[in-house]
């Protein structure tokens, strides 16, 4: 009897010895304090001009993503856009399809908030270059208007 409880005390040990010799890995880049700094920032949403700015850059590629749903987008969208329909989006394609992009990429969707919380999300998973599309309170306005903005302020 003695054995089988010296045995079975002996693998906890091991096993516990085990776990706490395992190295562990951060689910998230940045701790709740920096991300909340680069919150308040708020450098990371930014205007039409700006956008059009970083776009018209060379050297450098800017992807424009439109987070909205498919049938919104097919209606509407700002030239270039692709589309990523986050309801349909689990981490591991989330993942893959940001793999995909390259250069800075930019979020927008029918709310600026909206956007915002897949950029806290992306940020944290460790992205960078990642920017968000002032887009205001009527984006439907905003991508008709496209071709002649230059600030987002005129409309």
């Amino acid at each position: 009897m003695m054995k089988k409880f010296g045995f079975i005390i002996a693998a906890f040990i091991l096993g516990a010895i085990i776990l706490f010799t395992l190295p562990r890995k951060n689910v998230f880049d940045h701790s709740p304090g920096e991300m909340l700094g680069k919150i308040q920032e708020r450098t990371y949403i930014i205007s039409v001009a700006r956008y059009k700015e970083m776009a018209g850059t060379q050297g450098q590629s800017t992807v424009l993503v439109d987070l909205r749903d498919p049938e919104l987008y097919s209606t509407g969208n700002i030239p270039g856009a692709v589309n990523l329909h986050i309801a349909q989006q689990d981490a591991r394609s989330l993942h893959s399809f940001m793999k995909s992009l390259k250069g800075k990429v930019v979020f927008y969707a029918d709310q600026t908030s909206t956007a915002s919380k897949m950029w806290i999300l992306l940020t944290q998973m460790g992205y960078e270059h990642l920017y968000v599309l002032e887009t205001g309170t009527d984006l439907s306005l905003l991508i008709s208007k496209w071709e002649t903005l230059t600030d987002r302020r005129i409309m």
